[in-house]
């Protein structure tokens, strides 16, 4: 089990490799299942997150980079300074684009439980 704090930087968070250039870093409670923040860094883009869907409901905000992303039916080009949110069960998909590194937080509730396998 991880040793939890109150508080926590996010450069000394740890950081699972995901895919090739793409790491995740998780921020959560043990206890409470309720809510999960989770960063994602994108070395080298562009990368793509194919269309998908789940049960949580999910917002973020943009850290720095560009993200194309679809939620349903729309589509939008988001900068740094931007946040986003997406109800469960929407299809949605991303694409990162540009050449500078991305830095993405996301919120998820409840907890995705699928990213916490091999994390504890």
């Amino acid at each position: 089990m991880r040793d939890l704090s109150y508080w926590e930087k996010l450069d000394e968070l740890e950081a699972k490799e995901i895919a090739p250039g793409i790491k995740r870093k998780l921020f959560f409670t043990e206890n409470d299942p309720r809510m999960m923040i989770v960063c994602f860094e994108i070395d080298s883009p562009p990368v793509t997150f194919p269309m998908h869907k789940h049960e949580h409901l999910q917002m973020g905000f943009v850290l720095q980079g560009q993200i194309k992303l679809t939620i349903g039916e729309e589509t939008k080009i988001l900068e740094k300074n931007t946040f986003y949110r997406i109800p469960p069960n929407v299809e949605h998909g991303a694409e990162i684009l540009g050449t500078e590194k991305g830095i993405f937080i996301d919120v998820f509730s409840p907890i995705r439980e699928d990213f916490l396998e091999g994390d504890k």
